[in-house]
């Protein structure tokens, strides 16, 4: 008896997966990947074309008369096969996605920025390639096409050029193809091609409200800042920065057209069995930045608020307050488990990349291998103890982390129940400071390597690396 999976009857690509096209040297490469089951299959552009017509709107035959249409048309058997290959793999769902509902804007929030830090770009275009995307609307990509006119504009070049961000139903955003690991429209020195020609606001709004991530509490917007970009870091020590909010800016009504806005929900989960109001948060929140220059060791004080968490909840929030003034770091067995499950995806994620034939060129794949190779490293009780043991001389950053992490509620917008989230900070902890005692001698001239937190957080959220947690039953 055949144990074939019945295919669904409008298939689309599921939520969590994302086809990408990545050029490398003059040669083209269109990989489809499972984020969740970190599986990645290189597939050839005849195939892409196919799947880009099973979008959830269509059954079988519609696929079929789609890939008429498309100029790809195959045997009923072997469209059907190919379809059959993507559903045992667990990559189609039935139908188009509903969606989240609308978010309702509050133009009169106030913004409250992270107090005291300005960002000063250092035009290298690190961020440009840190990502497996860069996302770009419909107005967005016709006045790129305009401005750099080279670029994207041959008829096969708009078909090749761009697929949706995730799964393959229609979607508003967009993402290019990638050149030797970063956005075509970086030029050989780091400069953006749409900036130089139009100025910074004809860049996508993506990348122009980068690094800042905007969360409203039900009180007020938190305006933060991601670290996944070297001159965050450097920021810190230079002054005369720009703000990360348009100056002047004071409500959400100032903000630029099209930022993104997290809206927490009432309820908060905080640990299993166990959740809080969001009020709740801000107050745990305020309490621990009162106490931020008190904090000696970050790696220990994520892994003491876990704790006070888990045990107590976030009320009343001095508990988690007065915890930052006696915490300690874990032991070396208590964080054994995840550091195996990140290794592992470190790994993968290494292997799918240099499956690539990567460029010298592909600073995206340097990270991978600085990661992979640490994160193993790191499955040596000794080299683990090393790292719990302190902070070393990039003390500075890890404050200003900790700090950027919790004003900005990055805990509560992860996912995550908040005591796994403060858990997760700890692991990312661990691995910089791992990366910054072992740096492979073809990663050494990575814009990264005086700051390992920022390849960190860069291969988290911009290649998925932070999907580790879903192998975590804890």
């Amino acid at each position: 008896m055949s144990t074939d999976p019945t295919l669904p009857f409008r298939p689309r690509l599921a939520d969590h997966v994302v086809l990408r096209r990545y050029v490398t040297d003059g040669r083209e490469h269109v990989l489809i990947k499972s984020v969740v089951a970190n599986e990645v299959v290189e597939i050839d552009p005849r195939t892409l074309r196919i799947i880009m017509c099973v979008d959830g709107t269509r059954d079988l035959g519609g696929v079929m008369l789609a890939a008429v249409r498309a100029g790809v048309y195959r045997r009923a058997s072997e469209i059907h096969e190919v379809l059959l290959d993507l559903c045992r793999r667990g990559f189609l769902v039935d139908g188009i996605e509903s969606g989240p509902p609308a978010i309702v804007p509050e133009p009169a929030r106030p913004l409250e920025p992270l107090d005291g830090y300005t960002l000063t770009c250092d035009a290298n275009g690190t961020c440009c390639g840190n990502y497996s995307a860069i996302a770009f609307l419909s107005d967005e990509i016709a006045r790129a096409r305009a401005l750099a006119p080279d670029l994207l504009n041959a008829p096969s070049d708009r078909e090749r050029g761009l697929l949706p961000i995730r799964s393959s139903a229609p979607t508003a955003s967009l993402a290019v193809t990638m050149v030797d690991g970063h956005c075509p429209y970086l030029t050989d020195d780091g400069k953006c091609r749409i900036q130089l020609a139009a100025g910074p606001a004809a860049k996508p709004a993506g990348c122009r409200i980068f690094p800042a991530t905007m969360v409203d509490d039900g009180t007020a917007i938190r305006v933060s800042v991601s670290v996944e970009c070297p001159c965050i870091l450097a920021s810190l020590d230079r002054p005369g920065g720009e703000p990360l909010i348009p100056a002047g800016a004071v409500t959400e009504a100032d903000l630029i057209p099209g930022s993104p806005v997290i809206r927490l929900p009432e309820s908060i989960e905080v640990t299993g069995g166990r959740t809080a109001r969001r009020r709740e948060l801000r107050a745990w929140s305020e309490a621990v930045l009162a106490l931020c220059g008190e904090v000696t060791d970050p790696l220990a004080a994520f892994w003491t608020l876990a704790d006070v968490v888990r045990d107590v909840g976030l009320s009343p929030p001095d508990a988690s307050a007065a915890a930052l003034l006696r915490s300690a770091p874990p032991s070396a067995l208590s964080i054994g488990l995840p550091l195996m499950l990140f290794s592992s995806r470190a790994q993968g994620q290494e292997a799918s990349l240099q499956r690539l034939g990567p460029s010298s060129r592909d600073r995206t794949y340097q990270l991978a291998v600085w990661l992979a190779r640490g994160a193993r490293a790191l499955l040596e009780s000794t080299a683990v103890e090393e790292a719990l043991a302190g902070p070393g001389p990039r003390l500075e950053h890890e404050r200003f982390y900790f700090r950027a992490t919790i004003h900005g509620h990055h805990l509560a917008t992860a996912g995550l129940t908040l005591e796994r989230a403060l858990r997760d900070r700890v692991l990312r902890l661990v691995l910089a400071r791992q990366l910054s005692r072992l740096v492979p001698e073809e990663c050494a001239g990575h814009p990264a390597v005086p700051f390992p937190l920022v390849a960190v957080e860069a291969m988290m959220r911009g290649q998925g690396l932070e999907s580790y947690l879903v192998d975590d039953g804890r």
